[in-house]
């Protein structure tokens, strides 16, 4: 599980790296490509929601809004 955490961590990073929450369906698809295979079955939604929360930029910086 540690060795998943850190490629998560790493990859959502630099897969996020200026893109804002609107492109959550697109990071998480890059992002599951690149995870090692624990045998669980995340939903798309739960890695958004990961993404939209500790990566990506809000949608609207300026207010700091969704």
């Amino acid at each position: 599980m540690e060795a998943y955490i850190k490629v998560f961590d790493r990859k959502a990073k630099e897969l996020s790296k200026g893109k804002k929450q609107d492109d959550a369906p697109a990071v998480a698809k890059e992002l599951f490509k690149a995870l090692p295979d624990q045998g669980r079955t995340e939903t798309t939604r739960m890695v958004e929601s990961n993404l939209r929360e500790k990566y990506l930029l809000p949608a609207n910086p300026a207010t700091g809004s969704k």
